[in-house]
């Protein structure tokens, strides 16, 4: 805000000071103010000076809240882990029958959970829980996916080296939904979850924003059911289908290899145009944003 500065003074001699008691006292009284401003200066200077590093530390923990990663985020009031995942009441749909629906339902939320929420896979990498889960003829496939050099994030969420998450529990939101599959036997579950990650920062002050602290990821993913005598014993299950995902306030160069980091403060994920807000990210009711934020 511009404030205008005090106008000059009229040029002219100077008014002559009356002398007399008032005058020695009001000359009394500067004396004395000014002997109070040397000696409160020199104490200011006797004092230590405060290093530098603590008072910005000070002034970042007042502004974001660490033991709160979510606190003031658009995801703070979204449900913890797997709270998050609920399916949709089921009912038959084409060949399958309620039951085999729920059925359906409940093992893709189990894979949903092993792949995005489940720590001893997300920060140790142990993909067991998750392959365990899927058919077997794509065990061995997906397997391999998630144990190379690069690792595939369209199926799992993988922490980056040197990285840990902070002990808040993932915030989650999303839905599911159910429709026949494109040949007879099968099933396709449609999934659209937004899966946001509180990181443990060691150094607060590398903390200046409190999404420092949170990572984003949105993906879209099918899941496809086989049942039934047409398809072979070891096809029967659910697969992995097709999928695509965007990022949000991520580090690109772990992205790049599949892993999760925050941002803070190196290049940073911005999914399409850099005006994209955390709170348009964060809104499922949007549509996937295009993912352009690390090449």
């Amino acid at each position: 805000m511009h404030t205008d500065s005090p106008g000059r003074p009229e040029t002219g001699r100077p008014e002559q000071v009356r002398r007399g008691a008032a005058g020695w006292r009001t000359a009394l009284l500067l004396v004395l103010l000014l002997a109070g401003t040397v000696l409160s200066a020199h104490l200011m200077r006797a004092q230590p000076d405060t290093p530098r590093a603590d008072q910005d530390t000070r002034r970042l923990t007042q502004a974001v809240d660490l033991a709160e990663p979510f606190a003031g985020t658009p995801v703070r009031d979204w449900a913890d882990g797997a709270d998050g995942i609920v399916p949709p009441p089921a009912r038959a749909v084409g060949d399958f029958d309620a039951e085999q629906v729920r059925a359906a339902l409940a093992r893709v939320r189990e894979i949903l959970v092993a792949a995005r929420l489940d720590r001893s896979l997300i920060e140790g990498g142990d993909v067991d829980p998750l392959v365990s889960l899927l058919a077997e003829s794509q065990q061995t496939e997906v397997r391999g996916m998630l144990t190379t050099t690069a690792w595939d994030d369209t199926y799992a969420t993988r922490i980056a080296p040197g990285f840990r998450l902070a002990e808040a529990e993932p915030k989650v939101r999303g839905r599911m939904s159910v429709r026949p599959g494109d040949r007879e036997g099968s099933l396709t579950i449609k999934t659209d979850y937004t899966f946001a990650y509180a990181f443990d920062i060691d150094d607060p002050a590398r903390v200046r924003d409190q999404l420092d602290l949170v990572a984003g990821v949105r993906w879209e993913l099918d899941f496809l059911l086989y049942e039934g005598e047409r398809w072979f014993p070891e096809d029967r299950g659910i697969m992995l289908g097709s999928g695509r995902g965007s990022r949000f306030a991520v580090a690109c160069a772990p992205a790049v290899e599949g892993l999760l980091a925050p941002a803070l403060g190196e290049p940073a994920s911005t999914p399409g145009s850099t005006e994209l807000t955390a709170r348009e990210f964060f809104d499922p009711a949007r549509p996937l944003p295009e993912d352009k934020g690390c090449a």
